[in-house]
């Protein structure tokens, strides 16, 4: 890719347009014209060092003289050799020199497209880009663009940071500087968080703030809390049984959602329709598969009479 290996990319492109220039019509002949196109290519002089690769390697041009084909080798004693080394030192420093010039002015034009990386510090806090990481929302392209704020743990180089995740991220925490923001403070001064926590009969207990989701998860109903206190990014699935004093929450979640697996409900949804059962525990589940392209998941059945075709316009098909 361009982004990555641009001096490869271009390279291809310079053999292509060679090859596109001398092979015939039918392109059966390409294999043929790739010594003369290396051969061009290495003995043109580079823009940024003035010199062609043969003559940077080797210190002379190449020259194409058929008169000296098949002849041995002209005799080189030692003198020669040493000139010839002190020669082709002479060119590699002339290289870098140059090449190190070309890299100044190519940094200084694309600098001046870029805006300076910020200056940050161990303890500041910064939000992470959020493209990469894992999702639990349903859609990508409405959910947040940036997770945290983060504090900085070090600062690795002017353009490298390492942050100082939760472990439940359970991601590398090094990211360059394009991947985060700046973060500028509390959004309100003034206010003050909530308390994580209370103390109720000498136990510990974290009130509920909002129910996100439902999900069965080996046969169990849980929900995606948000605590009260903390930050979303720390909501976690909670058995059921674990939030009989959110009723209140609950209620106002499957009131907004009322085809999310719920108690006393079929947990399961095949295409866009929710099959429901008449209630009652999972006795003899026996599972089937929508007949269906698109989406095609597992359904459970709760204690009926009737059969799947019954229950929903949709046909079935029972697994082996």
């Amino acid at each position: 890719h361009a982004q990555t290996d641009g001096q490869t990319e271009r390279m291809n492109e310079i053999l292509e347009a060679y090859l596109r220039a001398f092979c015939t019509w039918q392109q059966d002949d390409w294999s043929a014209w790739l010594p003369f196109a290396e051969f061009a290519q290495n003995n043109h002089p580079s823009a940024t060092t003035s010199l062609s690769p043969f003559f940077a390697n080797y210190g002379y041009h190449p020259h194409v003289d058929l008169e000296t084909i098949g002849t041995s080798p002209a005799h080189v004693d030692e003198e020669n050799a040493d000139g010839f080394v002190h020669s082709l030192a002479q060119i590699h420093e002339f290289l870098i020199d140059h090449m190190s010039y070309a890299q100044a002015i190519y940094g200084d034009n694309a600098d001046r497209r870029r805006t300076p990386a910020p200056d940050w510090g161990p303890g500041d806090e910064v939000f992470l880009k959020a493209e990469h990481l894992h999702r639990r929302r349903p859609s990508r392209k409405l959910d947040s663009l940036y997770r945290g704020p983060f504090p900085i743990k070090a600062r690795l180089s002017a353009s490298v940071y390492e942050l100082d995740l939760p472990a439940w991220y359970k991601i590398h925490p090094i990211f360059h500087v394009s991947k985060l923001l700046d973060y500028d403070g509390h959004p309100f001064p003034n206010q003050q968080d909530a308390e994580a926590a209370v103390e109720e009969n000498d136990e510990t207990e974290y009130e509920v703030k909002e129910i996100l989701d439902s999900q069965v998860r080996h046969d169990k109903l849980e929900y995606l809390v948000w605590w009260d206190g903390y930050d979303i990014e720390r909501s976690n699935w909670e058995p059921a049984e674990h939030l009989e004093n959110a009723q209140e929450k609950i209620d106002q979640f499957h009131e907004r959602y009322p085809f999310k697996e719920r108690p006393g409900r079929l947990y399961r949804v095949a295409g866009a329709r929710l099959i429901e059962g008449g209630g009652g525990s999972v006795t003899d589940p026996t599972p089937f598969q929508a007949n269906t392209p698109k989406k095609a998941k597992a359904v459970r059945f709760q204690d009926t009479n009737e059969s799947p075709e019954d229950l929903c316009s949709m046909s079935f098909t029972s697994w082996e």
